[in-house]
Order: structure tokens, then sequence, then C-alpha cells
């Protein structure tokens, strides 16, 4: 189980969840970078190239989402 701060179970949170209304994906940019940066060093989430967003998304991997099931 990892130490994570409010804005880091937050963001784990919101990656739940559809991002818009029939949107699935989360652009990369719409989040702070330093909280995503983090998650991406603990495995929690990954990012991967998606055609609308310039920056690329960010989606929870198997470990984040048991890690927001123990939340």
């Amino acid at each position: 189980m990892y130490k994570l701060t409010n804005a880091q179970q937050l963001l784990l949170f919101q990656l739940s969840k559809p991002y818009h209304d029939g949107e699935k994906h989360h652009p990369k940019d719409a989040y702070n970078t330093r909280t995503v940066e983090s998650l991406v060093k603990l495995k929690l989430i990954e990012e991967y190239h998606y055609n609308r967003f310039l920056h690329g998304a960010i989606r929870l991997t198997d470990e984040g989402k048991r890690t927001l099931m123990d939340l």
C-alpha cells in the first residue's frame, strides 16, 4: 500500500470515472503534472497515445485499480 496525498487520491478517483459524457479517455494535460508524474512513477497510472489529445492520455493500471479499491 502506498502513502498517497489527497491530490493523488483524487486523481485516481477521477480516472475511475468517465472524463465527460461519452468520453472515456482522460487528457494528460488536464491534470497537475507533478501529480501525474508521481503516479506514473509508482506505476498506478500509465500514459498512452490518443490522437485527439496533443499531450497524450492517462489511465489507471491494474495496480492503480487495486489501490483505489483499498482507499
